[in-house]
């Protein structure tokens, strides 16, 4: 099997798929009060990758009496994918289902690129064996096998993240009650691994205006999909099988 060049940018972009996030959470409240213009507002986003686990926040504020612009604030912790995950004890995730999420994917994309490496390796030695036929033949396989894997991990992750995310966490992301007796619900649930959710909570803040209360609404927005790292992987697959197709029409 020849090596074409987007064979070889397939292996690059699933050796940037390790690095890169595959899943994004973001959760973002705004208030706003209309009588002078002052606002806050807050900001929160959770990546998940198989190197690391990513979680920012940030605050932007700005009261009537702020000569200096809106203050604003940011907080970022990143916590490494390792095998610190697993309780020493018992073996078991320490911590939650989305965590042994990113560790698995991490030692699944490991031994792809460990195989695409043999299959690039067995490529070349075909060119000089005695029996090149033979090789081409191995190397099919190889880039064969390679991509039923990668097929099962990106699908997999694809239909399971959402589901590892609401078990760690809960399937609903944010929620508000409305009415007099508080007998409307709305919530923003992760039923799918992709979506975007606005909801508003009526009269739930308020400002101060001329020395008198002001109560707002607060709007709640939701979005979370599939990140970067998913997309590379994706990318891949889809140029490895468009190789592995032309492969097999030229013989």
């Amino acid at each position: 099997m020849e090596i074409s060049n987007s064979v070889r940018f397939a292996f690059l972009l699933i050796i940037l798929s390790l690095f890169l996030p595959w899943f994004t959470v973001s959760l973002s409240t705004s208030e706003h009060n209309d009588a002078n213009g002052d606002f806050r507002k807050s900001n929160y986003k959770d990546s998940y990758g198989p190197l690391s686990i990513t979680f920012i926040s940030s605050s932007e504020v700005s009261i009537g009496s702020n000569v200096n612009g809106p203050s604003h604030s940011n907080d970022k912790t990143i916590i490494p994918v390792n095998n610190e995950f697993f309780d020493d004890e018992s073996g078991s995730i320490s911590e939650a289902p989305i965590l042994a999420k990113m560790l698995l994917l991490k030692e699944k994309l490991l031994f792809s690129i460990i195989l695409f490496t043999v299959a690039l390796l067995s490529s070349s030695y075909s060119k000089l064996s005695t029996d090149p036929i033979h090789n081409i033949e191995i190397t099919k396989t190889l880039f064969f096998a390679l991509v039923a894997i990668f097929v099962i991990i990106v699908f997999g992750f694809l239909f399971s993240i959402h589901e590892d995310y609401a078990t760690t966490y809960g399937l609903t992301l944010a929620s508000v009650t409305y009415g007099d007796d508080n007998q409307f619900e709305e919530e923003i649930k992760m039923n799918l691994p992709f979506g975007y959710k606005s909801i508003t909570d009526y009269d739930s803040a308020y400002f101060y205006y001329d020395g008198e209360e002001v109560i707002v609404d607060q709007v709640i927005t939701a979005r979370w999909h599939p990140s970067l790292g998913f997309l590379s992987a994706f990318s891949a697959i889809t140029l490895l099988i468009a190789s592995l197709i032309r492969s097999y029409n030229d013989n």
